[in-house]
């Protein structure tokens, strides 16, 4: 099965950017283009020009509206259903936006949430973390309150592996079944265990560590659990001549965020 991560890096934007200057493409063809990179978008550009940037989750509703609704929406819109659409999975509220320039107007809402007997994994550093204990699934952004260090697992009688500095923005694979600590990825990849109350959730905010890499030697992929949140979302626009398109789709809670199942 064809998986989309929800989350994306900066890097991916640069790639994204490169894509839609190289081609000419229609709606329809830069939908497509949009949801085949796993590109981050920062949300300044898509709500009321904020200008605190933070990324927007990635392109989920570029992925699934290329070839539907993609059609009927310009790049501006298709960044505010990929923002609604992802905060209506991880939320399970429905979301709304409108665009008054053109007046179209969109929603993403949840119909339906099941629980799925299928395997939840994640990539592990293995210099850091020699066995990952029983967590439940977060896959959410959280913020360093202040200098904190990072430990090979959840406790501070393992050793210290890493540290955060404040304002470090990381995303937390989950919390420790019956204990007040964090697993985070670095990278996509579990680097290490912090004690909760140290940081503080940054729901949205670009992760500090969008360039790391680590080689393949390095790293070992661990089971984290045998079920999964999945959310069916439907996506539905109404355009300024009152006409009304909708499609669906689902997402499934990952220990890097919400991943779109295709």
């Amino acid at each position: 099965m064809r998986m989309t991560i929800l989350r994306a890096g900066v890097a991916s934007v640069s790639v994204l950017m490169l894509t839609a200057c190289s081609v000419t493409a229609s709606r329809q063809e830069m939908g497509t283009v949009l949801g085949g990179a796993l590109g981050g978008l920062i949300a300044s550009q898509v709500a009321d020009d904020n200008e605190e940037a933070w990324i927007a989750f990635g392109m989920l509703a570029g992925g699934f509206l290329g070839n539907q609704l993609g059609r009927y929406l310009d790049e501006r819109d298709q960044q505010r259903m990929a923002v609604a659409t992802q905060q209506a999975a991880a939320t399970g509220v429905a979301q709304t936006w409108s665009n008054p320039d053109n007046g179209t107007a969109g929603q993403a809402r949840v119909v339906s949430s099941e629980v799925k007997s299928q395997p939840v994994s994640v990539p592990v550093l293995r210099e850091r973390i020699n066995e990952v204990p029983p967590l439940d699934i977060m896959g959410e952004t959280y913020r360093a309150r202040g200098n904190s260090n990072l430990r090979g697992g959840p406790g501070t009688d393992y050793v210290v592996v890493g540290s955060l500095t404040p304002g470090e923005v990381v995303n937390v694979v989950g919390r420790v079944q019956g204990q007040d600590w964090f697993m985070i990825s670095q990278g996509g990849v579990g680097s290490g265990f912090i004690y909760a109350p140290l940081l503080e959730a940054a729901p949205g905010a670009q992760p500090s560590d969008l360039s790391t890499q680590f080689a393949d030697e390095d790293v070992y992929e661990t089971a984290l659990a045998d079920e999964q949140l999945c959310r069916t979302i439907e996506q539905s626009i109404t355009l300024a001549d009152g006409s009304t398109h909708s499609s669906s789709m689902e997402a499934c809670q990952g220990a890097n965020g919400w991943v779109a199942q295709a």
